[in-house]
């Protein structure tokens, strides 16, 4: 945005987390400096079916840590609310059914 605008026509603007110092004269290492703007500004690779299929099982392996818990804690809070609130003697299993569901979705955004 308003960075770019400042820049003169032509100019690059990089981000870097920390600059190449020099460990015994504290200088910026101008080498350093250079390859790691140069790495930077090479296109990056589109990933390939196996590269994606590789990341998404990384990311979707990690469910099982979290859900079964929630899943148990959602139940449980279910099973207590309806003990406190006692039977529904006009309701159905049907709608028994649906009540419990409708807990156990919305239990984690509350």
């Amino acid at each position: 945005g308003k960075a770019r605008e400042l820049l003169p026509h032509g100019a690059g603007l990089h981000m870097l987390r920390t600059l190449p110092y020099d460990d015994n004269t504290g200088k910026v290492q101008k080498q350093e400096l250079l390859r790691r703007l140069r790495l930077s500004d090479r296109p990056s690779q589109p990933y390939d079916d196996q590269a994606q299929r590789s990341m998404l099982w990384t990311v979707f392996r990690q469910y099982p840590r979290w859900l079964t818990p929630v899943v148990t804690l959602c139940l449980m809070d279910f099973l207590a609310a309806l003990l406190l609130q006692g039977p529904y003697p006009t309701a159905s299993l049907a709608k028994l059914l649906l009540r419990g569901l409708a807990r156990l979705a919305t239990i984690p955004y509350s």
